[in-house]
C-alpha cells in the first residue's frame, strides 16, 4: 500500500535487494515497471541505473521502462559517468533491449573519458556490444588502446599489499590505487575476450594481454569461464598455448563438471584450435 509513496532512492534499493537475493516478487516488479516511467522526472541517474540493473537480473525486459530510462540517459548525457554508462549498457544487453540512441552515442563517452573507466567497466561495455553483435570499431579501438596500460593480473607489489591488509586497516595514509592499477574481476577478462571473439575483432596485442592474464590467474577460473575463453580464442583462430593447455586440462580433468552443451563447446573449441595451430 505504501509503494507509490516511496522516493526514487528507496525504490531502487528495494528492487536491487530483491534482485541480488533472487527473491521472486512479480507483483512488485509489475508495479514499478509502470510507476518508474510515470514518475521518471523525479529520478536521478543513479537510482535509474539500479532499477534497470534489478530488472535485468530478473530477466525482465519491460519495454516502457527501458525505453524511458534510455531516453532519460540520452537527454541527460552531460550527467553520465563511467559506472552509469557501463551499468546501463550491460543491463540493457542482459534484458535484450537495444536502445538505438544510447548504444550509438555511448562509445563517444567511453573514448572521451577512457582513463576514468575501470577495466571492469570497459568489460561491461564490451560485453553489451558483443551480446548484440554490434561491431563498433572506435569503441574497441579505445579499449585496445587502454589495455596495455592496465594491470590485468596482480603484481607482486599488490600481493604484498594484500597480505598487509590487517596492518593497513589501522593506517589512514594509504592512497587508493589508481583505476589502471586495480586488477579486474577474472570474469571481466574472460568477458572482454569473449566480446572480441563474438565480434571477430582480431587485435593481437589485446588478445595476448588478455590470454596471458587469464592464464596467470588460472586459480580464479571457474569451469564455465574456461569454456568461455576457449570458445573466444577458437572463434578468432588464436591458439594461445597457455589458454589452450588450460582448456585441454579442463576437458581431461573436469569433464564430469561440464554440462553437455559446455562439453560439446569445449571439445569443438579445442578441435578448432588444433586445426588453427596446424595451419600456422
Amino acid at each position: 500500500r505504501q509503494r507509490g509513496e516511496l522516493d526514487p532512492h528507496a525504490v531502487s534499493l528495494i528492487l536491487n535487494a530483491h534482485a541480488r537475493l533472487r527473491l521472486s516478487n512479480p507483483v512488485l516488479f509489475d508495479f514499478f515497471a509502470q510507476d518508474v516511467p510515470r514518475r521518471i522526472k523525479a529520478y536521478s541517474l543513479q537510482p535509474l541505473c539500479l532499477v534497470v540493473s534489478a530488472f535485468a537480473r530478473h530477466r525482465r525486459s519491460d519495454a516502457a521502462l527501458f525505453e524511458k530510462v534510455g531516453d532519460f540517459a540520452c537527454q541527460n548525457a552531460l550527467s553520465l559517468y563511467p559506472r552509469a554508462v557501463a551499468t546501463l549498457l550491460f543491463s540493457f544487453a542482459e534484458a535484450e533491449v537495444r536502445h538505438g540512441t544510447l548504444f550509438f552515442n555511448a562509445p563517444k563517452h567511453v573514448a572521451k573519458h577512457l582513463a576514468a573507466y575501470s577495466t571492469d567497466e570497459l568489460a561491461m561495455v564490451a560485453r553489451a556490444y558483443g551480446r548484440f553483435q554490434m561491431v563498433h570499431v572506435h569503441l574497441f579501438d579505445a579499449i585496445s588502446e587502454a589495455l596495455p596500460h592496465r594491470v590485468l593480473a596482480a603484481t607482486e607489489t599488490l600481493r604484498l599489499a594484500a597480505s598487509e591488509e590487517d596492518e593497513a586497516e589501522f593506517r589512514d595514509d594509504q592512497p587508493e590505487p589508481a583505476l589502471a592499477e586495480r586488477p579486474p574481476l577474472i570474469s571481466s577478462l574472460t568477458g572482454l575476450l569473449e566480446a572480441y571473439g563474438r565480434l571477430t575483432i582480431y587485435d593481437a596485442t589485446s588478445l595476448e594481454l588478455l590470454c596471458d592474464a587469464i592464464v596467470r590467474r588460472s586459480k580464479d577460473l571457474a569451469v564455465p569461464l574456461v569454456v568461455q575463453s576457449a570458445r573466444a580464442i577458437a572463434a578468432l583462430s588464436y591458439p594461445h598455448r597457455g589458454l589452450r593447455d588450460l582448456a585441454a586440462a579442463c576437458l581431461s580433468e573436469k569433464a564430469e563438471e561440464l554440462r553437455s552443451e559446455e562439453l560439446e563447446a569445449l571439445t569443438k573449441a579445442l578441435e578448432d584450435l588444433s586445426a588453427a595451430e596446424s595451419a600456422e
